[in-house]
């Protein structure tokens, strides 16, 4: 049996930290709690021991939530960050982006942070190195081409322009589209329901926070991927291609907008690896080539995580919205035949057999049976077709 996972909760006021205590105690075979009344405490008992989370109130005396998690940040990178808040102000939600992985609201509802908790603790157990708990953990925002940050800015910048026309240049850009979903599910937007749509999270976010957004974002990612075998302007090429190409398969509406953004995010393990384990992923890289397979093979050869589950863990810690996680975490094989009909996973799996490289084209018996169950077999040629099309451009 596996030991309960590590949770600290920090709240200067005690009975917050008591309620959170008497919300978790029924969970004590999954969740070890250790409690602290300030940051300064905090910080005592994390020079101390390890912790898996840590769950923190963000207005506290002294030293506030964003103020704490940002020492955390850079002394613990493996331990995953929530803050607690009760502020729903953009300029709170501002301050605590770069520092935490997630946002509850204060009141918590427990639903929500026990939900928050498995799922996270779920996707990490998938991952036993060390070094990837802490190169995800320790990541606020990955590389973006500079070239999109400089076009973003100036576009937001001009009084005519269209959100239209600003939702055509983010979705070429997976890590600012990727922190835009984290920002804006975030419980500082008091939102119903999760958002998957670049366009629903632009318009919700505005312009103003969303220019401030790209330019935090093109100051912290001033330097490229630090992999030398990791080429950005392909990895963008091939991310929009497949996006493009599972919009088409999804057919379109709600689930056709999530499966673009799920396609669009489904290589962003490979940008965290080249961003924070250049070594490994050079070693994959030059694998694969030597060895004639694919990047996906080359992992599974020489054993490491994948680049699949480190993306996935960076989603799930990151908040984003469970269809988009499930879809990316599909990606490289094809779902079980049971189930419903077409769903955005089966849209980007599909997607990425079509375009990647050094795949086999889907023609075996069992491709077929799959592709007529979700209804996609009478479509197959003119996919292909356009699969084909965005590969000669």
């Amino acid at each position: 049996m596996m030991a309960p996972r590590r949770v600290l909760l920090v709240d200067d006021e005690p009975r917050i930290v008591a309620g959170l205590q008497r919300l978790l105690r029924p969970h004590r075979a999954l969740w070890d709690v250790s409690v602290a009344t300030s940051a300064h405490e905090a910080l005592a008992i994390l020079d101390d021991q390890s912790f898996d989370v840590i769950v923190s109130d963000m207005r506290m005396p002294v030293m506030d939530g964003a103020a704490f998690l940002r020492v955390a940040r850079e002394k613990y990178p493996a331990t995953m960050r929530i803050v607690l808040s009760g502020q729903t102000d953009a300029t709170a939600a501002e301050r605590v982006v770069p520092v935490a992985h997630q946002f509850l609201s204060k009141p918590t509802d427990p639903v929500i942070l026990l939900e928050t908790l498995r799922r996270v603790a779920d996707t990490r157990g998938d991952i036993a190195d060390p070094r990837v708990h802490a190169a995800v953990g320790g990541i606020d925002a990955l590389p973006s081409l500079p070239s999109i940050c400089r076009e973003l800015i100036e576009l937001v910048s001009r009084e005519d322009s269209g959100v239209e026309e600003i939702v055509r240049v983010v979705q070429r850009e997976p890590a600012i589209v990727l922190k835009l979903l984290q920002v804006v599910n975030s419980s500082f937007f008091g939102l119903r329901r999760r958002i998957c749509s670049v366009l629903e999270a632009i318009t919700y976010l505005g312009t103003e926070r969303l220019k401030n957004l790209v330019m935090s974002l093109s100051i912290v990612n001033s330097l490229p991927p630090r992999a030398t075998r990791f080429d950005a302007t392909e990895f963008h090429r091939h991310s929009l291609e497949v996006a493009r190409v599972a919009r088409l398969v999804a057919g379109g509406g709600e689930r056709a907008e999530t499966s673009f953004v799920a396609a669009l995010l489904h290589d962003v393990g490979k940008l965290v690896m080249a961003s924070t384990m250049p070594a490994v992923y050079n070693e994959i890289a030059a694998h694969a080539e030597a060895s004639g397979v694919s990047f996906e093979e080359a992992e599974r050869q020489r054993g490491d995580s994948g680049h699949v589950k480190v993306g996935a863990c960076l989603l799930e810690l990151w908040g984003l919205p469970f269809p988009v996680v499930e879809a990316i975490v599909g990606h490289a094989k094809a779902p079980a035949l049971e189930g419903a009909g077409l769903q955005s996973r089966d849209a980007v799996y599909i997607a990425h057999r079509l375009v990647e490289p050094g795949l086999e084209p889907l023609g075996t018996d069992a491709d077929r049976a799959y592709l007529e169950r979700v209804g996609v077999l009478a479509r197959l040629p003119e996919l292909i077709a356009e699969a084909g099309e965005g590969l000669e451009t």
